[in-house]
């Protein structure tokens, strides 16, 4: 199993995270016909039970399609038959350890009410039947984009265009996610490659010149090429199944959320503390990149691009360690400075040191943790 940056990750589930499930997160769940289905499978099944064959060059989405022409009843209650969850794993109850702010699923099944039938903390808020919930530590917003088992209409979409038009559909659904993803960093988890249409989509819509938070997504097996698709997209990477991933999260400390204490160190430095939004001078991005220096603006914009090492900075905090950003004294250094204190979600120090024309020794102590370029 490989996280990257593994103790970033491990705060985001210690600290606040969103789910977007796939199919491959509910492989240990079982219905009256067994374990549940991942796309291939289903495929397969469908064709046998309606169309008499045995294979077809044709997707899933397209055989739905084929079928609800003609059959669609009968197609909708196979499939409520084939994906209410009678048993399941009980590696799924380490899900309960996460901090979890919201659920967003491509999945049509009741995995995730079953999970959290029993909880005594938590409850599960569909807001298809509900709407979103009210501030509060124990609900839990579902958005299921493909329609769910337990919904009175009991409609069912496939295809990454009915995703779309269901956002479309449903504006308060699609501004949700994005509010979501922008504020809290997300796990993308039982996805394949060829599930990537649905996901490139999501993520070039939902960036749209907005700074998002972290992102990672599982890779059931080393595949280069998947990794570095995936990569291109802002996510980090998990290699992973889900049986490895649920006993991961079993292992990881719940984190102790006593009274804020806040730090001292400001009160000493006051010239170096993040402003208010309210005290920032409004300009133009655009600004920036023709060379004029950087403002705290341009960071609240969130229009400034942040590349690999920005999240590995971040992460080196969440390892607990003291970081020290050391370099000449340019745009890209404090473009890159000025970033990171305003993203960290933890009540860490860090520290910034730029090369200046007046020579200075530094720190003998000092032991720089990045030592590459960072843009």
């Amino acid at each position: 199993m490989q996280i990257t940056n593994e103790a970033l990750f491990k705060n985001a589930l210690q600290s606040g995270i969103n789910l977007f499930l796939g199919a491959g997160f509910s492989l240990l769940a079982e219905g009256v016909r067994g374990n549940l289905p991942v796309g291939d499978t289903l495929k397969l099944e469908l064709l046998k039970e309606f169309l008499n064959r045995d294979k077809s060059s044709l997707t899933l989405s397209q055989i739905c399609q084929m079928i609800a022409k003609g059959k669609k009843k009968e197609l909708q209650d196979y499939l409520i038959d084939r994906f209410t969850v009678l048993d399941f794993d009980k590696k799924y109850n380490a899900i309960e350890r996460i901090a979890m702010k919201s659920i967003f699923t491509t999945n049509i099944d009741n995995l995730i009410f079953q999970i959290y039938a029993q909880s005594d903390e938590f409850y599960v808020n569909d807001i298809l039947l509900r709407g979103p919930a009210t501030p509060s530590k124990s609900a839990i917003d579902y958005i299921a984009l493909h329609g769910c088992v337990i919904h009175p209409n009991k409609k069912f979409d496939f295809s990454p265009i009915e995703i779309a038009s269901s956002f479309e559909r449903d504006k308060d659904k699609w501004f949700g996610y994005m509010s979501r993803i922008q504020m809290w960093p997300t796990l993308y988890w039982g996805y394949r490659l060829e599930d990537a249409g649905v996901l490139q989509s999501l993520a070039t819509e939902a960036t749209n010149g907005r700074s998002k938070a972290d992102s990672w997504i599982t890779v059931r097996k080393q595949d280069d090429e998947a990794i570095e698709y995936f990569e291109s997209l802002g996510f980090h990477v998990i290699v992973c199944d889900t049986d490895e991933l649920l006993t991961y999260i079993a292992n990881v400390p719940q984190k102790k959320r006593p009274g804020f204490v806040k730090s001292k160190i400001l009160s000493k430095f006051p010239e170096y503390a993040v402003p208010d939004l309210s005290a920032v001078v409004v300009r133009s991005v655009s600004e920036f990149y023709l060379g004029a220096e950087p403002t705290w603006y341009d960071v609240y914009g969130g229009g400034i691009h942040k590349t690999q090492h920005f999240a590995a900075a971040k992460n080196a905090v969440y390892e607990d360690k003291h970081v020290l950003l050391w370099g000449r004294r340019s745009l890209a250094s404090q473009r890159f400075s000025s970033n990171l204190p305003r993203q960290l979600r933890k009540t860490a120090q860090c520290y910034i040191s730029m090369k200046s024309r007046r020579r200075k020794q530094p720190c003998s102590r000092a032991k720089p943790i990045i030592s590459r370029p960072i843009f």
